[in-house]
């Protein structure tokens, strides 16, 4: 008998270690299988969660296609993946500026020491960072300076899960003193651990494959309550802050149930695939706006009040518009089929570039590989937007590649196919600087080179 509770509590621990990565994912986990005392020991969750991302992406399309329902467009997907992939690259080069003042303010000003392995800390924890995200959120919509950094995230206008991918690269600048609070009392590494778990649970809802969640929809973040929040149709302005509690919005007056069908995007949409515009442009208007607008004190309210603020009106502005649902009108080229396939191929080869490259241990490739995955990156989405520099941009960036390559053949590899991949890669890069050479001469022959990129 004991023999037999002891293998059943032996699958039970194996069972639970390997649906790890995907409880994680929605925040199905327990304090003693997330708890560390030190901040180095605590797992990169949001790193190690990208296959999950990527298989339920997958998973999601199916379920829309068995549906019948419209899978997402290509162009869209792969720009919100880029704008992960810039987020990956630009936290390589800043400092964890969150981490770094929660740590300094917990070791000079914590006013009581919570235990790090009690689950009592681990709770504390798991609801005050839902919080705090709370008002973070919240001040991300209502304070124009916050909001030209947070309105990447809403420049989708659909919503599937690709779209909880596209963060802005700068947001963390302006999100870490709404946690500082909780420095007098909760350790660092736990409150490390449910700021990535808080963010990985806000990945699945957003989707539109799940409708209700009924009874949870009064306590928990569900897709519908953040469906509502996406939206750019009036009822929908300024709703549904919540991260993993919904209990937040009703407590504090700004919950919204799903009414009318909810249009995404917004308010005036970005109408190109730019990511670097897509992350920065904001930062640009609002700089026009201050320019542009008379006096110092109204200045200043450009800056503080809400993005649709303008002298004379209430602090978040008012007289946003009503708007229809209607797909066609959400921003798209028609782009070749080809081309669909070779930009998608091609951002997974830009992964694999950077993999390959990275494993050469060289020191001086840092920098060209950063700058590398950053150009390419942004000419994919010059393709999509028909941008007529992004052909020869593409010449450049194989080129570029073959030239890295030639340059570290003799270090060590470690590439994931054993040598194969990098000739596939060699080849690939080859051929497409071949290709776009050849319809850079055919866009020079023509004499509309706009219509003839249509063609293409």
């Amino acid at each position: 008998m004991f023999d037999l509770l002891t293998k059943m509590d032996n699958t039970s621990s194996m069972l639970l270690e390997k649906t790890l990565g995907p409880r994680v994912m929605f925040y199905l986990v327990f304090p003693s299988e997330a708890t560390y005392q030190h901040v180095n020991d605590v797992p990169k969750y949001t790193q190690l969660a990208i296959p999950h991302f990527l298989a339920m992406m997958f998973i999601e399309a199916i379920i829309l296609y068995a549906q019948n329902k419209k899978i997402p467009p290509v162009d869209d997907t792969i720009n919100s993946m880029t704008h992960a992939l810039l987020l990956f690259v630009f936290q390589i080069l800043v400092l964890p500026i969150g981490v770094l003042s929660y740590s300094w303010v917990y070791r000079n000003y914590c006013v009581y020491e919570l235990p790090w392995d009690s689950p009592w800390t681990w709770w504390i924890a798991a609801i005050t960072v839902d919080c705090g995200y709370y008002w973070f959120h919240r001040m991300a919509h209502e304070i124009n300076l916050f909001w030209a950094s947070h309105q990447t995230h809403h420049s989708s206008e659909q919503y599937n899960l690709s779209t909880a991918l596209r963060q802005s690269t700068v947001q963390q600048f302006t999100s870490w003193p709404f946690y500082l609070p909780l420095a007098l009392f909760v350790p660092p590494s736990i409150f490390l651990i449910h700021r990535q778990l808080n963010l990985l649970y806000q990945f699945w809802i957003h989707t539109e494959v799940v409708s209700t969640l009924g009874p949870l929809e009064w306590i928990l973040n569900t897709p519908s309550h953040h469906r509502v929040h996406h939206g750019r149709n009036p009822y929908c302005i300024d709703k549904n802050y919540a991260g993993m509690l919904i209990i937040w919005d009703r407590m504090f007056g700004t919950f919204q149930p799903e009414q009318d069908r909810v249009v995404y995007g917004l308010v005036h949409p970005n109408n190109y695939w730019n990511p670097l515009r897509g992350q920065y442009g904001g930062y640009w208007e609002l700089l026009k706006r201050f320019c542009q607008t008379e006096g110092m004190r109204n200045k200043l309210c450009v800056l503080f009040m809400g993005p649709g603020w303008s002298p004379g009106k209430p602090r978040l502005g008012d007289g946003v518009p009503e708007v229809e649902y209607d797909p066609s009108q959400c921003y798209h080229k028609p782009t070749p089929r080809w081309l669909e396939v070779y930009c998608f191929i091609h951002f997974f080869l830009i992964l694999y570039t950077m993999q390959v490259l990275s494993g050469r241990k060289n020191e001086l490739l840092v920098a060209p590989l950063l700058l590398y995955c950053v150009l390419s990156l942004t000419n994919i989405g010059l393709l999509f937007d028909h941008h007529p520099f992004s052909p020869m941009g593409e010449v450049l960036r194989s080129s570029f590649v073959i030239c890295l390559d030639l340059v570290t053949m003799g270090t060590t590899s470690t590439d994931l196919m054993g040598g194969v991949g990098v000739w596939i890669l060699r080849g690939s890069m080859i051929m497409s600087s071949c290709i776009w050479l050849m319809l850079i001469i055919k866009l020079i022959c023509s004499n509309n080179n706009n219509k003839e990129y249509k063609k293409l």
